[in-house]
C-alpha cells in the first residue's frame, strides 16, 4: 500500500503549478478595464432615468367639456 502514496511535492501550489497563464491575465485585463466600466455606465444610466410621480391633465383642459363636431 505505500506504494500507491503519493509523494506532497516541496513548495506551495504556486511553485508546482502555472495558474496565472497568458490568456488567463489577457482575460482579467479585458475584464476589469473594459466590461467593468461598460456595465459601471450603463447601470448608472439606467439609474439616472426619472419618471414623473403622476401625469398631470394639460392646462386649460376639461373633462367635463363636450366636444363639438
Amino acid at each position: 500500500m505505500s506504494a500507491a502514496v503519493e509523494e506532497v511535492g516541496e513548495g506551495g501550489i504556486l511553485k508546482r503549478y502555472q495558474l496565472l497563464t497568458p490568456a488567463l491575465i489577457t482575460a482579467l485585463l479585458i475584464a476589469f478595464f473594459v466590461l467593468v466600466p461598460i456595465v459601471f455606465f450603463g447601470v448608472s444610466a439606467l439609474a439616472s432615468i426619472q419618471s414623473p410621480l403622476r401625469i398631470e391633465a394639460p392646462k386649460g383642459f376639461s373633462s367635463q367639456e363636450k366636444k363639438n363636431q
